[in-house]
């Protein structure tokens, strides 16, 4: 027998105010590693949440 888990995950929009130098260069470094910036936020949020 199975059991059938539904996991529910909302996804919430954020506005942040940062630097325009900060920002160029978090966007190069997300290219470089093939993720976008979104993700390279919400993983080093998690990270340090944990």
């Amino acid at each position: 027998m199975f059991d059938l888990v539904i996991t529910r995950v909302l996804i919430t929009k954020l506005t942040l105010t940062i630097e325009d130098t900060v920002i160029d260069s978090a966007k190069k470094y997300a290219r470089q590693k093939g993720k976008s910036l979104c993700d390279i936020v919400e993983n080093y949020l998690k990270s340090i949440l944990q």
